[in-house]
């Protein structure tokens, strides 16, 4: 039987799947569960000092304790006390690395766009084809109403305009630069992917856009991180000579470098709505692989004994941490590189390490040195996949067993998928609201495929030089990327392999995950109650969406969205959303813009209609020269090519008043006319407009929203006209 330790190259005896009830067995566990509840409990408001102090008792406790025989039934506290001061280190190592404890951060500069020279030290680039984006770490910070450079810290994400003095930018470059830093936008959508909070997760609170001629080089600084860029774009380069096609050269620099700036949108979609986008970030997959080629091949060395056994351990552990710096030294080859490390340490040992203990030991030290881990879906989404392969794999395994080879391999992996599967669903569910119907069969191509490619991609870098080996080499290469793109996309266009539109909230991924703990239990202890409480977390599960589909069937709402330059509404009717939108919005932006809030309401999107056009109007919905009916709702869409006019009689009266595309019109003339309840100038109107709009309207004391300031604004009539904006006033 192959499980995670035998593909790890480790022998069976020295890892071991205990008991989960084992807490004696799984000490790490005990502790990074408390590490957790302090780091979640940094969330909420509570008195850092009040922490610290009840963490200085805890130990104080403990130390007494130890001094002394504890009675048998008060053996609790000792434990207790570890716990307490463990989850009070969790509190302020998550609080350290919040700005306002932090008094040279940016943000206590002021948080409002403000003219700035900055100082910073480039720590990754990336050529987005217009403009470089620079990841740089500030160095020091003099305001425009400040005399003196002052020393600052934080990150920066920055966008330099491309020309000859910008490409010869490296990693470990120290900048000067006069610029505007900005905090990054909200969501201006319900419902939107939280960009902001994404960026700050990875210690960037502030963007800047830094003109030609408006920053100076200042030196360099020679890092193991300045080392790698440059070993990566050595690298690349032999990619490049021996991977001719767009596509192959693409996933190879994404497999093999982590190099992902060269994906198309064709190809990102085939990986990922076939379920193998994993593939192409340097994660678990790869460095877990690096391991089992190296064990592989330093197993053929014929050495024995405890000191070739470390030995050996010590230079897996080299060539999983050179393989991270050659990639890049991306955050989840890192982390991977950290876990994996951990795993090589209890192989090497001598004593029966429970492979749960060290997985939750390496979660240990990396939530220690960053506790905002923790809410990074790599780092959810890699622990899980693990654990669901040390735990399930086995069981699966065990159920069919093929005495031929070929099928032996070929179940192995489907093991390994479903068990992996089985540990991300929920979660997946959550964060991507799609399943891939065919995850078993991309899953097959594309492991295989990556063992071979990666293998193949070390050797290639390897050999290059030497003309015959390089080139026969890379060419081996291209075909075995071309093979995988191939199967990826075969697998792609297969009817029915996408179940999108899945809207499962936190509480449903939470009962799914307690339905699986459950069913864990009934299958090990067989006992009827386990397997009764799994059935009643499921039917929670069930109730949860059955409540939702619910109260989206009797849904009635128009949402104006916030699309720079655009205009973008959906018109919300039971389980139907009809978008309605101009014709020069791409279908990305729109997107990106409202498809989280129309899986929120569990909404199906129907065919759209341009008012403008009058075309594929629904027959629920009625309109003539600009005014529109929407079952109660009397809309008024003012806008260049539905400007109403005067000449053809009096204006209907209407709830409201919509503003779109710069129309040239009286504001007070159209107010006294129509008689609004509310103005909406939605994001495709300047400005210097939508403040003229402004004051018309509060003149004639009548709502005005302005979508680029307010965000998305959500209008509901049934039983009362209310319209309700995302945010109340606008945050620069």
């Amino acid at each position: 039987m192959v499980n995670l330790r035998s593909t790890l190259g480790a022998a069976p005896q020295v890892l071991h799947t205990p008991n989960p009830m084992n807490w004696r067995e799984i000490p790490m566990l005990r502790l990074l569960l408390a590490l957790l509840a302090g780091i979640g409990l940094s969330r909420w408001d509570i008195n850092v000092y009040a922490v610290a102090g009840a963490g200085a008792l805890s130990l104080a406790a403990l130390a007494w304790m130890n001094t002394r025989k504890t009675p048998f039934h008060q053996r609790i506290w000792p434990g207790v006390a570890v716990i307490a001061s463990f989850s009070a280190l969790g509190f302020l190592l998550a609080i350290a690395q919040q700005p306002k404890y932090q008094p040279s951060h940016l943000l206590h500069y002021g948080s409002a766009a403000q003219s700035a020279t900055v100082v910073g030290r480039i720590q990754r680039i990336e050529d987005t084809g217009r403009k470089l984006r620079l990841q740089l770490q500030c160095q020091g910070v003099q305001p425009q109403t400040d005399t003196l450079l002052r020393q600052a810290e934080g990150g920066i994400l920055a966008y330099l305009d491309i020309d000859a003095a910008s490409r010869g930018l490296r990693p470990g470059d120290l900048l000067l630069f006069q610029t505007e830093l900005r905090r990054p936008n909200p969501p201006a959508n319900p419902d939107q992917f939280d960009y902001r909070a994404y960026l700050e997760g990875q210690g960037i609170y502030h963007q800047a856009f830094i003109g030609e001629g408006q920053w100076l080089w200042l030196g360099h600084q020679k890092t193991l991180l300045t080392l790698t860029a440059q070993w990566q774009d050595m690298a690349l380069s032999t990619l490049r000579h021996h991977l001719p096609t767009p596509n192959e050269m693409a996933v190879g620099a994404a497999l093999i470098l982590g190099h992902k700036a060269a994906l198309t949108d064709e190809v990102k979609n085939a990986y990922a709505d076939t379920g193998a986008m994993h593939v192409l970030a340097v994660s678990g997959l790869h460095v877990g692989l690096v391991q089992l080629l190296l064990f592989f091949l330093l197993k053929r060395i014929p050495l024995s004994g405890r000191k070739w056994e470390i030995t050996r351990t010590g230079l897996v552990i080299a060539g999983i941490w050179a393989f991270a710096l050659i990639t890049g030294a991306s955050p989840s080859v890192l982390r991977a590189a950290t876990m994996f490390s951990f795993l090589a340490v209890g192989q090497a040992s001598r004593r029966s390490s429970s492979v749960y203990n060290t997985l939750a030991a390496s979660a240990f030290v990396l939530l220690c040195a960053n506790p905002n881990l923790i809410s990074q879906v790599g780092f959810q989404l890699s622990y899980l996949a693990v654990l669901g392969i040390v735990y399930f794999q086995p069981r699966i395994y065990r159920l069919w067993l093929i005495k031929n080879r070929a099928g032996d391999y070929l179940w192995q992996l489907t093991a390994v998928a479903l068990a992996a599967q089985l540990g991300t669903l929920p979660l997946s569910l959550y964060y991507f609201h799609q399943f891939p119907v065919y995850f078993i069969l991309s899953g097959i191509i594309v492991v295989i495929a990556a063992g071979f490619i990666l293998g193949g991609g070390l050797l290639l870098l390897l050999v290059q030089s030497i003309p015959l080996l390089g080139t026969g080499v890379g060419k081996m290469l291209y075909g075995l990327i071309w093979l995988a793109n191939s199967g990826v996309f075969l697998v792609q266009g297969l009817p029915g392999g996408l179940m999108g539109g899945i809207h499962l909230s936190a509480a449903g991924a939470a009962l799914l995950y307690l339905a699986l703990l459950l069913g864990i239990a009934a299958a090990r202890s067989r006992r009827a109650h386990w397997a009764m409480a799994a059935l009643v977390a499921l039917l929670l599960a069930s109730a949860l969406r059955a409540h939702r589909l619910y109260e989206a069937s009797g849904q009635e709402a128009l949402v104006v969205y916030q699309i720079y330059r655009h205009s973008a509404m959906d018109y919300f009717r039971g389980a139907e959303a009809w978008p309605i939108y101009d014709s020069q919005l791409e279908l990305s932006k729109l997107g990106f813009a409202v498809e989280g809030h129309r899986l929120a309401r569990s909404a199906e999107p129907m065919g759209s209609f341009l008012p403008a056009q009058g075309a594929d109007v629904p027959p629920f919905v009625w309109g003539q020269d600009g005014f529109w009916f929407f079952n109660g709702l009397r809309l008024l869409l003012c806008s260049p090519e539905t400007l109403p006019s005067s000449q053809a009689g009096p204006m209907p009266a209407t709830d409201l008043v919509l503003l779109s595309h710069n129309p040239k019109v009286d504001l007070r003339e159209l107010i006294n006319q129509c008689k609004p309840r509310y103005i909406i100038a939605d994001g495709s109107n300047p400005p210097w407009a939508a403040r003229e709009w402004a004051a018309a309207a509060k003149k004639a004391q009548v709502p005005f929203l302005y979508t680029s300031e307010s965000g998305a604004a959500t209008i509901t009539w049934q039983p009362e006209l209310l319209v309700e904006a995302h945010f109340n006033t606008p945050e620069i």
